[in-house]
């Protein structure tokens, strides 16, 4: 997905679905091109983490990579959690 896809499908299902946009670095589908990536990327340079996890929670999102303060931190959603 490109940065553009990703806005355009926040901009589109955020406000129907009562959700705030969320975008991230980078976004990665496999095997398919689909409308909600399989891993998200982010590099935090401030806070803001737990807020932007449960956003791709909310969207879907399998899994999510954040990269904040030389450390990567990987959360995989499981069963919806």
């Amino acid at each position: 997905m490109t940065w553009e896809d990703y806005e355009k499908l926040n901009k589109e299902r955020a406000p129907r679905e009562g959700r705030s946009a969320k975008t991230p670095d980078t976004s990665f589908c496999f095997k398919n091109l689909k409308e909600i990536p399989d891993l998200a990327i982010e590099v935090v340079f401030s806070s803001g983490v737990t807020e932007d996890l449960k956003k791709y929670q909310n969207l879907g999102v399998k899994e999510v990579w954040f990269w904040m303060k030389n450390k990567l931190d990987i959360y995989i959603l499981v069963n919806g959690i």
